[in-house]
């Protein structure tokens, strides 16, 4: 169960690359947890970040940064119900 104040984002990407997201953003100590299973939304394949309180544009900044590196889609803030 995620905590109230914890923001989701969904992060459109490759198996593959996920260790490599994960690993930088656990090199922040705090700032967000990648979770290792599958959301489906729209055809598309999303791994979700768990995002502490205060650290969202840090994450997206990761997010960012990866993209020179690891191939990395949209990144939602929610997926539709399914």
């Amino acid at each position: 169960m995620m905590s109230a104040d914890t923001t989701p984002l969904y992060v459109q990407m490759n198996e593959q690359d996920i260790y490599f997201l994960e690993t930088i953003i656990d090199a922040y100590d705090g700032i967000g947890h990648v979770r290792r299973d599958w959301h489906m939304a729209d055809g598309q394949r999303y791994v979700q970040i768990l995002v502490a309180p205060d650290f969202l544009s840090d994450v997206q900044r990761v997010i960012e940064n990866a993209r020179g590196h690891v191939s990395i889609g949209e990144v939602r803030s929610s997926l539709p119900s399914s």
